[in-house]
């Protein structure tokens, strides 16, 4: 049964169109996610379901969907009231909901020889009512309003907290809470996880997968799509395009689609082409007729639809400079916020090429962690070592590393002094900062622009060591798939905190996990981590990891690394190959290269080639020294 219809739905803003001709239908239960790059209008589109923007032109119609929920700029909260009364609030409706069960029970046992159609009429209203009480909680109600609070972190004297007393962060949280405990049949959310650490997101992710109505949900977060959604609504260039299946299918058959359509827009290229050359040469001679046959043939052709090509920064760490084989060590590493420990007893050695994760609760001590790490901070006790082969370079999740009163080309200056406004120009393109936005002052970007800017000054540096403190907040899915990508293929070592749960499955060799007393480290990413938290529940049996057991990244010691050179050419061979890896990194800042994508991608492919042979190298060359 279908639950909402968009027809033709238009709407701009500013003169500029959002939505150009949208049709959409969600089905009863249908759960969908919604994607697009930032600005796009997603939260239009979100808006416009809810009812509460108006279309320019289109038609809006909702059928079988008694109540609709979104958190608007109205969903106001009343300060009077603790975290667990106006939680509570919610539950007004579930009393309603039973009194009409009642009522219409006793009317269909008063019903008697009434007809049959009546009676027909007051079961489905009855079952209706019945489903309604199911999502609003039931008789669990009472109990499931603190299950939901607790989910997104409000537990014992929380509960209690004045609503006035709350941060914005907290209030947006128990603005959520309010929201899925309506017993909406229809729920559109925009960025949910927002304000929520890893277990809140972790318990979102569970409540939207078994929440029975019908859902569609903006979300950066490609874990909580994957586990959630059946099916990806792209919003691009104000159209939007529908696939069935998770976000991995979507990315995988967008690029497919992609594919196919440069590949028929070249072949009819090529074949106008051809025609072209024929017609030029034979017009005039005794294949006249021919040339004009092939001349009316390319007037009835029709070029294939070209689909819109988002555009994607293509991010790329400049080559990392060659570290030592252990490029940190903390050892009893211990941390204090006044007289409250963080953590204690943290050992840690980072080797070259790892990656490391940080995950934990707000407020555990991550941040602090990782400024201890440069050195900006001092631990309560234990001690850090960077090796003087150790270069890092810092992202902070709050962009203090950026100056606003300048523009965004005197940034990008600071990294490259001697470069000309085209050479930046050109590295700022290849991150989607171009045109007028280049002169644009910095404290007038948005999040995700000041996000990009501070990526590309950490790209242009020559470090073997990121430090990133939530590098993909602000950033679109698009963004962060591109920053994944450039993390996998960076030759140096990360450590890195993050709520990006895919992030850390795709990249993480380890995730080091804050929230008790002395820090638990584990093996591969965040689907690992949670295997193993699984076989080991009985705390008994959870082992602190120490150094000796940290996964090694390669099987072969130097001493056991075949000579096939001798030291000159090996030495020669080194030198060739870091000097053309250069020459590549100076084209992806050209912009005949960041605008081909074509020679952009066969340059990439060249160099990580040249990345893997230059590593074998380097093991080379450790038998030698």
């Amino acid at each position: 049964m279908t639950g909402l219809n968009l027809s033709s739905v238009c709407k701009s803003y500013r003169g500029e169109p959002l939505l150009r001709g949208v049709d959409l239908t969600l089905r009863k239960g249908e759960k969908a996610g919604l994607v697009g790059s930032n600005g796009c209008g997603k939260t239009t589109l979100l808006e416009i379901m809810a009812g509460t923007k108006e279309l320019d032109s289109g038609e809006r119609r909702l059928i079988s969907v008694r109540s609709i929920g979104m958190i608007t700029q109205d969903s106001s909260l009343d300060g009077s009231l603790t975290v667990l009364e106006a939680a509570s609030r919610s539950q007004t409706s579930l009393m309603d909901v039973e009194a009409e069960i009642e009522r219409i029970s006793r009317r269909i046992e008063e019903s008697g020889d009434a007809a049959d159609a009546t009676i027909e009429r007051l079961v489905r209203r009855q079952a209706d009512l019945q489903d309604r009480y199911q999502l609003l909680g039931g008789y669990m109600g009472p109990a499931r309003v603190e299950a939901v609070l607790s989910g997104l972190g409000f537990k014992g004297s929380q509960l209690e907290r004045p609503v006035s007393a709350l941060s914005g962060g907290e209030t947006k949280r128990l603005q959520l809470a309010v929201l899925l405990l309506g017993g909406h049949d229809l729920l559109l959310l925009d960025e949910p996880g927002n304000h929520l650490d890893l277990d809140g997101i972790e318990w979102l992710t569970r409540f939207l997968r078994d929440f029975s109505g019908t859902l569609v949900v903006v979300s950066h977060d490609r874990f909580l799509l994957n586990a959630v959604a059946g099916r990806i609504i792209e919003l691009e260039d104000g159209r939007i395009r529908s696939f069935t299946g998770d976000y991995d299918f979507y990315r995988t058959e967008k690029e497919r689609i992609r594919a196919e359509s440069i590949k028929k827009m070249e072949q009819y290229r090529k074949q106008v082409a051809r025609d072209e050359e024929y017609i030029r040469r034979n017009f005039y001679g005794q294949k006249a007729k021919q040339a004009k046959s092939r001349r009316k043939r390319i007037d009835r052709m029709e070029a294939p639809d070209q689909i819109f090509i988002q555009g994607e920064p293509k991010f790329l760490f400049k080559e990392a400079r060659r570290s030592g084989e252990i490029v940190l060590q903390a050892e009893g590493l211990s941390a204090a916020f006044g007289e409250m420990v963080l953590f204690e007893e943290l050992d840690l050695v980072l080797e070259r090429g790892e990656t490391v994760g940080i995950i934990g609760p707000n407020g555990c001590g991550k941040s602090t962690l990782l400024k201890i790490i440069l050195g900006r901070q001092s631990p309560r006790a234990g001690k850090i070592t960077l090796p003087a082969t150790t270069a890092p370079s810092y992202f902070d999740q709050y962009l203090e590393g950026l100056d606003g009163s300048g523009s965004v080309l005197d940034e990008v200056r600071l990294e490259r002094p001697t470069a000309t406004d085209g050479e930046l120009r050109g590295i700022l393109g290849r991150f989607l900062i171009t045109g007028d936005n280049v002169e644009k002052q910095v404290s007038l970007l948005s999040g995700g622009e000041k996000s990009r800017l501070l990526l590309t000054r950490l790209l242009m540096q020559e470090a073997n060591l990121l430090v990133l403190d939530e590098p993909t907040n602000h950033l679109d899915i698009y963004t962060r798939e591109a920053l994944e990508k450039a993390l996998l293929s960076f030759s140096g070592t990360v450590i890195m905190v993050t709520h990006d749960r895919l992030l850390l499955d795709r990249t993480a060799d380890r995730v080091v996990v804050l929230g008790e007393k002395v820090p638990t480290i584990y093996s591969g990413g965040y689907s690992s981590l949670l295997k193993q938290k699984e076989e080991t529940k009985d705390p008994a049996l959870r082992k602190k990891k120490k150094s000796d057991e940290r996964r090694r990244r390669r099987p072969d010691p130097p001493d056991r690394v075949k000579r096939r050179y001798t030291f000159e050419k090996l030495e020669e061979l080194i030198m060739t190959s870091e000097a053309r890896i250069d020459e590549i990194e100076a084209a992806f800042y050209t912009e005949d290269v960041y605008m081909d994508r074509k020679r952009f991608e066969e340059l990439e492919q060249e160099q990580k080639a040249l990345k893997e042979e230059l590593e074998r190298l380097y093991m080379e060359w450790d038998t030698w020294i």
